[in-house]
């Protein structure tokens, strides 16, 4: 498989998930989803199916020797179309995902169920000499899985280099609620607005990719709502640092990743004071290219 193909997959690597539960901001979009992949690395002509899942468990979620633990599935279809704006390449994204939330804390939350869709355009530009730069506009469903009643925007600027091995990338997110929430509008709706940033630092071995990852994300707004008891407002928040192997198999190409708060505020923080809400997050995402478009033959000239 193209290696050029793997390091740009950025786009089709797109995940949604339970804000609750894998990430301690309450993002839409799941925080870490962009790790070791270049969004906005222009991708080949072409369609392209991925499916990121990945499953993590919060410590003392609810009080002492509790847990909760979520796992996410996303099945994606990326197009990298034909046309372009400005020499950038243009990118549809689709993605309908699935999580799956097991809590121990008493009465806590156990079930299954889809997530908030994503339909996407990725404006992805090379710059030549490796070096790249995008921006993703993307709209989000309501969800079933929280019972969500509005739309909500999702907007990442990514740039990076990726080039001679290397994949050094930053992609920041913004996620804001538009429509109607508990008699609210505009882009509050009971919940924070939320930024996030996904970090690569990654090497290639022929076929064999390892390095470093790791995310962030905090609220931009305080918010009380009824999630939150006796009225606290919080703004949620982490850090997770990681590590990445990956290895291209020919038709597909798999990568691992594993991560592990470093530094945690949320719910139960605000709440008791423990500082103890940290998760470790596991990662498996299979890239599978359906149609490459082939390389237009350049014309020959004759010389007389």
């Amino acid at each position: 498989m193209n290696s050029k193909i793997i390091a740009t997959i950025g786009s089709a690597a797109l995940a949604v998930c339970l804000s609750a539960g894998a990430s301690n901001a309450t993002m839409i979009a799941q925080s870490g989803e962009t790790m070791g992949v270049a969004l906005g690395a222009p991708l080949p002509e072409g369609i392209y199916a991925i499916d990121l899942e990945d499953y993590g468990r919060r410590d003392n979620a609810g009080g002492a020797g509790n847990y909760r633990d979520l796992g996410v599935n996303i099945p994606l279809i990326a197009w990298s179309t034909p046309w372009t704006l400005m020499d950038s390449r243009i990118e549809v994204l689709y993605a309908a995902p699935f999580t799956h939330l097991d809590s121990s804390s008493p009465g806590g939350l156990n079930r299954l169920d889809y997530y908030s869709q994503l339909l996407a355009v990725n404006i992805a530009h090379d710059f030549g000499n490796g070096f790249f730069a995008g921006l993703l506009l993307g709209v989000r469903t309501p969800d079933s899985f929280l019972h969500t009643d509005y739309v909500a925007a999702d907007i990442r600027p990514s740039f990076g280099y990726t080039a001679n091995g290397y994949d050094f990338v930053a992609t920041f997110y913004y996620n804001g609620a538009f429509g109607s929430k508990g008699g609210n509008t505009g882009l509050d709706n009971g919940r924070s607005d939320a930024v996030a940033l996904d970090l690569t630092a990654t090497k290639k071995f022929g076929k064999l990719e390892v390095g470093f990852v790791g995310n962030a994300s905090t609220d931009v707004n305080d918010r009380s709502d009824n999630l939150y008891a006796n009225g606290v407002n919080i703004r949620e928040g982490h850090v997770a640092l990681g590590g990445l192997i990956g290895y291209d198999f020919g038709r597909f190409t798999v990568q691992g990743m594993v991560t592990r708060d470093v530094a945690a505020r949320g719910k139960a923080i605000a709440l008791n004071g423990s500082t103890s809400e940290k998760e470790t997050r596991g990662w498996v995402r299979i890239i599978v290219p359906l149609y490459v478009a082939p390389k237009a033959v350049p014309a020959v000239v004759a010389r007389y």
